[in-house]
């Protein structure tokens, strides 16, 4: 029985008041949120790209009239359609030939279709 009336005491405090000092000051949502964000690199790497992707595409407004962006010929783009790419006659599956079913030899699918030899199919189409 008495050890109940023993007042309970903590080791290694001096005192109450100690105790319940906080040691930091108090942050809000925001600010918690930006300094965790600021710790994340690959987060902030993003946030940089997506700035830099903003801020083109505010000058790219600017720069490009919306009338040039949207023209393109129809007439070339249905003459000129469904054309496998052609960077070099070397590279295979990249040389601009395809084998249509039911043929054993592949057919260059830009002279079929009548594509100027050494013209930008991007510059036609675009014109």
């Amino acid at each position: 029985m008495a050890e109940k009336t023993r007042e309970f005491k903590l080791v290694g405090v001096g005192s109450a008041s100690s105790q319940e000092k906080i040691e930091k000051p108090a942050l809000s949502f925001m600010q918690d949120a930006w300094r965790r964000l600021k710790k994340n690199k690959l987060a902030v790497i993003s946030m940089w790209f997506l700035g830099i992707l903003l801020v083109f595409s505010m000058i790219s407004v600017v720069l490009v009239p919306r009338d040039d962006a949207n023209a393109f010929n129809t007439k070339e783009v249905t003459t000129y359609r469904n054309l496998p790419p052609k960077l070099s006659d070397n590279l295979p599956f990249w040389n601009g030939k395809i084998t249509y079913s039911g043929n054993t030899e592949a057919n260059d699918a830009y002279a079929d279709q009548g594509v100027p030899e050494g013209k930008n199919l991007s510059l036609v189409l675009i014109t």
